[in-house]
């Protein structure tokens, strides 16, 4: 499914936004302050098409989260301050950009709801080695 140009394109921002954040000290920082009930943003395991699922439903559940923190009055300081780099600036904006991109969340809701029945149905054959005679 990834492959398909819709798809990958979603997965592949919702991957940039998880690792920026991931990745940048400051930013995961600010990020903790705002997620509820110890909740993290996940990465997408490398041999599994269902953890890209995971990582999208996740980053889903956390956007307005991640909305609060881009537009907090912490996110602007750290963006602007002169000693950043400027090419961590342009990766911050576009970041910021995406996460308040309302129409990327809505083609994220079009496709968890799309998969939802097949991402259950795999849950469930890898929980239960016996599931196999249920599923016929």
């Amino acid at each position: 499914m990834g492959k398909l140009a819709w798809i990958g394109a979603i997965f592949d921002k919702c991957n940039n936004i998880e690792s920026f954040i991931k990745n940048s000290h400051q930013p995961h920082t600010m990020l903790m302050d705002f997620f509820l009930d110890g909740a993290t943003l996940l990465k997408p395991g490398v041999t599994r098409f269902a953890t890209n699922i995971i990582m999208l439903d996740q980053t889903y559940h956390l956007q307005h989260c991640l909305k609060k923190m881009v537009v907090s009055e912490q996110w602007t300081p750290w963006v602007t301050n002169p000693r950043r780099l400027s090419n961590t600036k342009i990766k911050a904006n576009n970041i910021k950009q995406a996460i308040l991109d309302e129409t990327f969340w809505n083609k994220t809701q079009d496709l968890l709801l799309l998969v939802e029945s097949i991402f259950r149905l795999l849950r469930q054959v890898d929980a239960h080695k016996d599931f196999m005679g249920h599923i016929f």
